[in-house]
C-alpha cells in the first residue's frame, strides 16, 4: 500500500505537451511565454531583459511574429519605457528613428525590419546608424526576415525567437539544435535562444494594444480655413505651423511653388518675406537671420545652409507640392503649406 502511494507521489518522466495558446502573460518585465526545459523536466518563464540586447523574432508569414512583438509592446509602458512603433512611410520612419535616438527610454518596435529599414533609407541614408544609435540607448523589438541570421543587426541579440514553420535550413543558420528543427508549425511556438541556451516556447497571445508612432501623417494638400498667422500643416503631430509676425524668408529653385509659399509667408508673418535661390547668406555678418525661413523644395543640402544643423525625417524621398521645411526660432519641421 505505501509502495503504491510513493509511486502516484513521483515525478511524471515527461510534462503534457506546451498549450497551443497562452493568454497574455502578467506580473513584472517582459515575459514572451512558457519555455519547455525537458531535460529538467520543468517549465519556466521565458523573459526577456532589454538590457541584455534587442528581441529578434523570425518566422514564415502568420506565424505569430507581430503577435509577439505586440504583446513586448503591451508591457512596455508598465515597464517605463516610451512605445514607439516604425512606420512603413519612409520619412516618417526615418523621423521616428531619429526622436527615438535621443530618447533614452524609447522602446522602438519593427514589424517588417528588412522593408521598413529599406524604405526609410530612401529618405535618410543612415537609417541603420539611426536604429543602432536606439538599440545602444534603449530597448529594441524587430520582426527580421529569416535569412538575416548573420546580419550585423541581430549580432547583439538579448533573445532570439525563431518560430516554428520554416525550412529546416533556415533553423539551422540561425542555430537552433537538430532536435528543434522543422518542429510541427503551431501559431506563437517558437524556439528561443537566451543567455541560458534554446529552448521550445509558446508565446502568450498579445494583451489589448493599439501601436502608435510619434509621427503622423501630414495631409498632401491643405485647404479651409486655418488661423492667419498658419503657414500650413506640419510638425510630428501634423498640427497648424504658426509663425511670428516678423521678417522672414523664402528659399528654393524659382517657380510657381516658390511664388506661391512666398505669398503665404507674407499672409502669415505679416511681411514681404525675403526671396532667394539659397540659404547661404542667411546668418553671415549684415544679413540678420530672419524667425521663418521656409525652405522649398528641401534637400538635406539647403536645410544645412538654411539652419547650420543636420535634423533627420523632414524630406520625404519624393518631392511633393507645397511640402516644405520652415525652421521658425531654429526649430526644424515639416510643413504641407496652405496655398497663399
Amino acid at each position: 500500500h505505501s509502495g503504491a502511494a510513493g509511486a502516484a507521489q513521483a515525478p511524471a518522466l515527461w510534462l503534457p505537451p506546451l498549450p497551443e495558446r497562452l493568454a497574455p502573460s502578467a506580473g513584472e518585465g517582459f515575459v514572451l511565454g512558457v519555455a519547455d526545459l525537458p531535460e529538467r523536466r520543468a517549465r519556466e518563464a521565458a523573459a526577456w531583459d532589454p538590457a541584455a540586447g534587442p528581441l529578434i523574432v523570425a518566422g514564415p508569414p502568420r506565424s505569430g511574429r507581430t503577435a509577439a512583438l505586440l504583446a513586448v509592446a503591451a508591457r512596455a509602458t508598465e515597464a517605463g519605457f516610451t512605445p514607439m512603433w516604425v512606420p512603413a512611410d519612409p520619412r516618417r520612419a526615418a523621423r521616428t528613428l531619429a526622436l527615438a535616438a535621443d530618447l533614452p527610454r524609447a522602446f522602438v518596435l519593427l514589424d517588417d525590419a528588412e522593408r521598413t529599414l529599406a524604405a526609410a533609407s530612401t529618405a535618410e541614408p543612415e537609417a541603420i546608424d539611426l536604429l543602432h544609435a536606439c538599440m545602444r540607448r534603449g530597448a529594441t523589438a524587430l520582426v527580421v526576415p529569416p535569412a538575416w541570421a548573420n546580419h550585423r543587426l541581430v549580432a547583439g541579440a538579448g533573445l532570439v525567437g525563431i518560430l516554428t514553420g520554416l525550412p529546416v535550413e533556415d533553423d539551422a543558420a540561425w542555430g537552433v539544435p537538430s532536435e528543434l528543427r522543422a518542429l510541427p508549425r503551431v501559431a506563437g511556438r517558437a524556439r528561443v535562444r537566451s543567455a541560458d541556451g534554446w529552448a521550445e516556447t509558446q508565446f502568450s497571445l498579445p494583451a489589448a494594444f493599439t501601436p502608435t508612432t510619434p509621427v503622423d501623417e501630414l495631409p498632401e494638400s491643405v485647404a479651409g480655413s486655418l488661423p492667419g498667422a498658419a503657414l500650413g500643416i506640419g510638425g510630428d503631430r501634423a498640427r497648424p505651423v504658426l509663425v511670428p509676425h516678423a521678417p522672414a524668408a523664402v528659399i528654393g529653385p524659382p517657380g510657381e511653388e516658390r511664388d506661391t509659399v512666398a505669398r503665404r509667408v507674407a499672409i502669415a508673418s505679416g511681411h514681404e518675406p525675403l526671396v532667394a535661390d539659397t540659404g547661404f547668406a542667411i546668418g553671415m555678418p549684415g544679413h540678420p537671420t530672419p524667425r521663418t525661413i521656409v525652405c522649398v523644395r528641401p534637400t538635406a543640402r539647403t536645410l544645412r545652409e538654411a539652419t547650420r544643423d543636420r535634423v533627420v525625417g523632414l524630406i520625404g524621398p519624393a518631392p511633393l507640392w507645397l511640402r516644405c521645411v520652415a525652421i521658425v526660432d531654429g526649430s526644424a519641421v515639416a510643413v504641407q503649406v496652405l496655398p497663399g
